[in-house]
């Protein structure tokens, strides 16, 4: 039997793989699951906040289906990550990112086709509170997410796990790990949401991050 990187090799060989074309469905279901790691604040008067999570996507690229004798469900392709065609995930964000190593945390093909890529990121928010009000505003921070380069028809960002929108609700929310750091930041309340994109730049598929927090802890 052939090792991961021996079979990955094979289904990646540029003879039968263009890792600069998205697979052939549309629209292309990217299923997305946020988990938090970590929120702060310089101090509990700042409009500032750092967020670091774990994006979890999901979708299925046909040219990646194989067989394997040895029974394997999945092989282990984070070595090979630049290799492969992922959604260009683009993060709308009042405030910047901050450098994060490894910023890469997990890559697997099932036989399938199927994709599960985790990355990690650090943004830098800057919220909406009312200083007027300080300390009794409640500081709201949102972060939104698109694609780059294809429009609704042909890639659909849909929240699924625990962030998941029931049909008859607005919101979901996040997850968030059982080892959540905050510091200067208590969180009151969370959600995922489903939003309308920039109109400017035509109709993206947009999913969305609020998350509120309170100044007392």
């Amino acid at each position: 039997g052939l090792t991961d990187k021996q079979m990955l090799d094979r289904l990646l060989h540029k003879h039968r793989y263009d890792n600069r074309v998205k697979p052939k469905i549309n629209p292309l279901q990217v299923n997305v699951n946020v988990v938090l790691l970590s929120l702060s604040s310089p101090d509990e008067s700042s409009l500032h906040y750092e967020v670091e999570f774990l994006m979890h996507q999901t979708w299925t690229d046909p040219r990646l289906a194989f067989h394997d004798v040895r029974g394997r469900n999945f092989l282990n392709a984070l070595a090979h990550h630049k290799q492969i065609w992922k959604p260009d995930v683009y993060i709308l964000k009042h405030g910047s990112y901050k450098s994060i190593s490894p910023s890469e945390i997990a890559l697997r093909i099932y036989t399938n086709g199927t994709v599960l890529y985790t990355m990690r990121r650090h943004l830098v928010l800057t919220c909406e509170g009312d200083l007027q009000i300080f300390p009794f505003d409640s500081p709201m921070c949102t972060f939104s997410v698109e694609s780059v380069s294809s429009p609704r028809p042909a890639m659909a960002f849909v929240w699924t796990g625990p962030n998941k929108v029931p049909d008859d609700e607005e919101t979901g929310n996040i997850a968030a790990t059982s080892k959540l750091k905050q510091l200067n930041a208590y969180l009151i309340k969370n959600e995922t949401l489903y939003c309308d994109g920039q109109q400017w730049r035509g109709d993206y598929s947009c999913i969305q991050v609020n998350l509120h927090f309170t100044r007392d802890k």
